[in-house]
């Protein structure tokens, strides 16, 4: 009997390692870079394991995209960017991309350039702010930056910091950088020798004031003139003194004290004292 365990030991375990090896070589991640016609490109910041690195808006597959690249690029760029550039298939299709492959499997980056006006850094995080306060699509970035392509390229072939910051850019991201950059007819070398149009930072968008809420309407009669409010009948000052001065309520067996007026009483005091006065003359004339 050890001798069948030890067999099935092994033949579950060739069969769990050619599953993790599988999946493991069929992982693929993709990202865009866009590019503008000033020469710039919009690279964006994230935290991973506790440090802020430099990189394309991209990430993995997920079942939805069917294996297709074009579609993953479409749905991280739109995500990590808030809709902001309200990115199409189409115009991900169209696009140069590269293809670094690494020891878990490959990342595509495509270069997705973008004509006319680009938006400012502050819009492009109040519409994130606004997407992650909304529990819409998962923003993961942090921080975006325009720079100039030329100066990409230098950074990604010397230490890999991002121009104008002492962070470093992502691995993958470097990767596809430079293999682009080998490439005389590559999406950055067409850019950077391409001559230079103006791609002026459009403003901020103004938000619309949220709607006032209109006063409730006020119920009014037949004639149209506004409804009183019930009138409440005020308690005397007399009826008022007597409940602060009412006793409480006497128990059973025992023989109260009948109340009197104040006038009552003061006058059944001066009777007592003539009283006690004529027995005292009485006494003294005795």
């Amino acid at each position: 009997m050890l001798w069948v365990f030890i067999m099935v030991y092994r033949v579950l375990s060739f069969i769990f390692l050619a599953i993790f090896s599988l999946s493991s070589s069929l992982y693929a991640g993709t990202g865009v870079l866009f590019t503008f016609d000033d020469g710039t490109c919009l690279p964006g910041g994230e935290f991973r394991n506790n440090i802020k690195v430099w990189s394309d808006c991209g990430g993995g597959q997920d079942p939805q995209d069917r294996g297709d690249n074009r579609r993953t690029a479409l749905r991280e760029a739109n995500e990590e960017t808030a809709g902001t550039f309200n990115l199409t298939y189409n115009q991900v299709a169209a696009a140069p991309s590269v293809i670094h492959n690494h020891r878990v499997g490959s990342y595509e980056l495509f270069f997705v350039h973008l004509s006319g006006s680009k938006p400012s850094i502050q819009e492009i995080i109040n519409n994130g702010r606004d997407a992650h306060g909304n529990l819409l699509p998962k923003v993961e970035k942090i921080d975006y930056m325009y720079v100039d392509a030329q100066a990409l390229v230098n950074a990604a072939r010397g230490n890999g910091i991002m121009p104008g910051t002492s962070d470093p850019m992502f691995g993958p991201f470097i990767a596809c950088i430079k293999k682009d950059a080998r490439n005389p007819v590559g999406a950055l070398n067409t850019l950077i020798n391409s001559p230079k149009r103006p791609a002026p930072i459009r403003p901020l968008p103004v938000k619309a004031a949220p709607p006032v809420k209109a006063a409730a309407p006020t119920t009014r009669r037949a004639t149209g003139r506004k409804k009183s409010a019930p009138r409440v009948r005020r308690a005397s000052r007399r009826t008022a003194v007597h409940k602060t001065r009412r006793v409480s309520r006497p128990r059973r067996g025992v023989r109260q004290k009948k109340r009197v007026s104040r006038k009552t009483h003061i006058r059944k005091q001066s009777r007592r004292s003539r009283r006690s006065k004529r027995i005292s003359r009485r006494r003294r004339s005795r």
